[in-house]
């Protein structure tokens, strides 16, 4: 993604170079690789507004850009997994609190919420516009080939 050209189609600012180089270190350890077939599946199950989305608009880029203000506007592509991973990150904040006294969980997790949990899922959604820049081709393959179709089988 080359941030000098690119639109944005959501409103949240260009990644710095520090969130970047975040990003890009994420990816090439691997971390982001659950990503992809939670977006794949996204895809699926958003198919007729991803079109209605791109105008009905065919091309690679155009499908692209509609993914991502689609999950930007959703603010969630699987809902299950992402409360889960937000429940690891209140867990270890429970661990980090008890390791100086503060033993309420309840108390430091309503906190965490409170002071990380918006920004924790903006960060999430960046994670995610990142990762379709980065799957473009598989994840437009999605969109122009149904999964179960005969088609769908022959490029796997």
């Amino acid at each position: 993604m080359n941030s000098a050209d690119d639109s944005h189609p959501h409103e949240l600012p260009p990644l710095n170079d520090k969130e970047r180089a975040q990003m890009e270190l994420c990816w090439y350890e691997g971390k982001m690789l659950p990503f992809i077939n939670l977006l794949a599946g996204f895809v699926e199950r958003h198919r007729e507004e991803i079109f209605r989305e791109a105008g009905g608009a065919t091309e690679s880029t155009a499908l692209r850009e509609a993914i991502k203000r689609l999950v930007f506007r959703r603010g969630s592509v699987a809902m299950a997994s992402e409360n889960r991973d937000q429940k690891a990150e209140m867990e270890k904040e429970c661990w980090y609190r008890g390791q100086e006294g503060a033993h309420n969980r309840s108390d430091v997790k309503l906190k965490w919420a409170d002071n990380y949990g918006r920004e924790w899922r903006q960060w999430r959604v960046r994670e995610y516009l990142f990762v379709i820049d980065r799957c473009e081709e598989r994840l437009v393959a999605h969109l122009l080939v149904p999964a179960g179709s005969d088609d769908s089988a022959a490029g796997d």
